[in-house]
């Protein structure tokens, strides 16, 4: 069960979010796999739940280090998470891995989309290897 619950109209903000991010390119600290996907869940939910402090991958990645690791960072907001895609709903928060790392997407209902060099990737939902519910 999610710890956030979804305000009046969350879909067409959502997807109007999808559409005004497609091709926004990564950035750290201002548009990279955390603050996209805590972006998602205020435009769902109304609240802000993480405000990341970094400006590079270097402070990004003593931070996750410091948290025991993105997944342990995003279970601490978010509450535990499932490890079946299948059950992966839109708007939902993963866990994926990028070019072996791990970061965070988010679902579109088809995809799993996050920031990347030139705009949003797009995975497959499979590609989710634990889902945090939003709403």
């Amino acid at each position: 069960m999610s710890v956030l619950a979804r305000t009046n109209g969350w879909l067409p903000r959502l997807n109007a979010f999808f559409h005004e991010h497609a091709d926004t390119p990564f950035a750290w600290g201002s548009h990279d796999c955390v603050t996209f996907a805590a972006s998602a869940i205020e435009v769902q939910t109304g609240r802000r739940i993480w405000a990341p402090d970094w400006k590079n991958e270097d402070e990004a990645v003593r931070l996750a280090v410091s948290l025991r690791g993105l997944e342990a960072a995003a279970s601490a907001v978010l509450g535990p998470p499932i490890s079946n895609w299948r059950l992966a709903r839109i708007g939902d928060v993963c866990l994926v891995r990028s070019e072996g790392k791990p970061a965070l997407a988010v679902c579109t209902g088809q995809t799993l989309a996050g920031p990347g060099p030139k705009g949003l990737n797009h995975l497959p939902l499979d590609a989710a290897e634990k889902v945090w519910r939003v709403g």
